[in-house]
């Protein structure tokens, strides 16, 4: 089983919002797995993958990218992770003209999350 949590598990298991015996059986063993960020080197491979796909499910060319879109992705800081550069290869494969994908043809978002804490603070101030 993998799984995930949003919030730090120890709080919620003092605050009783997970249930002990549950945590356990979880750790039992763990997987770590880094961000995107930390992870520079996969980018090329990852993109090469969904560009892959992408053409398979679409049953056109598969498009390549060139060297300047690669640097600009290891480059990028993907606070979004995996599905933040998923959505930009594809996004830039839809809109490539030709069978390779430069620098211009990516956009990175500029729209950063709001944390919990902003959100429950505006949440609290509502009317």
């Amino acid at each position: 089983m993998i799984c995930t949590a949003n919030g730090t598990l120890m709080k919620m298991l003092a605050e009783e919002d997970l249930r002990d015996n549950l945590f356990y059986m979880l750790r039992q063993s763990g997987i770590t797995v880094p961000p995107l960020r930390e992870m520079t080197e996969d980018i090329p491979d990852i993109a090469d993958y969904l560009l892959a796909v992408y053409a398979h499910k679409t049953s056109q060319t598969r498009k390549r990218l060139d060297a300047s879109a690669i640097k600009a992705l290891k480059l990028y800081s993907w606070p979004g992770n995996i599905r933040e550069l998923k959505d930009s290869i594809l996004m830039a494969d839809f809109h490539a003209d030709g069978d390779a994908i430069s620098t211009d043809g990516l956009v990175f978002s500029d729209i950063q999350p709001e944390t919990a804490e902003c959100v429950r603070k505006d949440t609290d101030s509502a009317p």
